[in-house]
């Protein structure tokens, strides 16, 4: 463990139709190995529960930070 350093831009962010990725899941190594991040977005503008989906995008990694697709939900 160690220090906290904030990578300075957000891991998600609106896109591709979706809109306020986030809360999400600590990140899971899948049976695969690959690294996976379970999350939520809404499809519409709203807080209501069901315009919400929940989506699950590979965890790739550059110079030791976790990179999620082009930082759009996939």
């Amino acid at each position: 463990m160690g220090r906290f350093v904030k990578l300075g831009r957000p891991i998600l962010r609106t896109g591709r139709g979706f809109l306020g990725p986030g809360h999400c899941s600590q990140p899971i190594i899948g049976p695969d190995g690959v690294t996976y991040l379970l999350y939520h977005a809404l499809r519409r503008p709203s807080h209501r529960s069901e315009d919400r989906v929940v989506m699950l995008d590979r965890v790739n990694w550059a110079g030791g930070w976790p990179l999620v697709n082009d930082g759009r939900p996939g």
